[in-house]
């Protein structure tokens, strides 16, 4: 990535350099258990509370077809989590971002008392945020080409 900075009135131009994202993370604002997909579905019907991520990685019947398809052509792993499944490492990161959200980890290490994929908090950032899973509209493709030009550029 390059970036235009102006030095001593002079512009000159600097490569900004990314730590690359080694492992993206999509927090869902749905919790867990057998009820909690009926409360979605059920909000989505009337105008109560609802997420879009899992709208776009999920049908009423479980997780759309469409849906591991691009996860599979993802250039790095993504791990979905809802928000009761929430590590200690992402909750200031979250506290920022509210949810929905994709997250980015530059440094995710093998383990350690939060699981596979737990990293300081200052390793994260935001890749897909509320206002951008709402405007997806659900639709599987345009967040894959959306994720995967966060993550390469391209």
């Amino acid at each position: 990535m390059t970036s235009r900075l102006s030095v001593d009135g002079e512009s000159a131009y600097a490569e900004v350099v990314a730590a690359p994202v080694r492992l993206a993370i999509g927090v869902y604002a749905v919790s867990t258990g057998p009820f909690a997909e009926l409360e979605h579905a059920a909000n989505r019907r009337t105008g109560g509370p609802r997420c879009p991520l899992f709208e776009t990685s999920h049908s009423v019947v479980g997780q759309r077809r469409a849906w591991r398809r691009m996860v599979a052509e993802l250039p790095v792993p993504l791990r979905m989590l809802r928000q009761d499944e929430v590590t200690r490492d992402l909750v200031p990161v979250l506290r920022g971002s509210g949810l929905p959200v994709v997250l980015g980890a530059t440094a995710p290490s093998s383990g350690g008392p939060d699981g596979p994929g737990a990293a300081p908090p200052d390793d994260y950032q935001v890749l897909i945020d509320r206002t951008e899973l709402f405007g997806l509209a659900g639709d599987v493709t345009a967040f894959g080409e959306l994720l995967t030009w966060r993550l390469t550029g391209r």
